[in-house]
């Protein structure tokens, strides 16, 4: 993952999010960015937490929206 540009983390809400979220953290400790898709909860004690906030995280509804936002970060 050092070598990685951005992480995708994709999920719904009722999924919980266990080994991603430490993938998370490893990507946003070393300040890069990560694209957080799919049904995103809104709740901070859900599963997906208040990590998805953080200025590096970059919320998309779905895999088509995360795929635009990643041809746009490449450009």
């Amino acid at each position: 993952m050092s070598t990685a540009d951005v992480v995708l983390v994709y999920g719904q809400s009722e999924d919980v999010l266990r080994g991603a979220l430490v993938e998370v953290g490893a990507a946003l400790a070393q300040g890069k960015r990560v694209i957080a898709c799919g049904a995103l909860g809104t709740n901070p004690t859900d599963s997906w937490g208040t990590w998805q906030f953080h200025p590096l995280v970059y919320r998309v509804p779905d895999l088509p929206s995360a795929l635009m936002l990643l041809q746009v970060m490449a450009a």
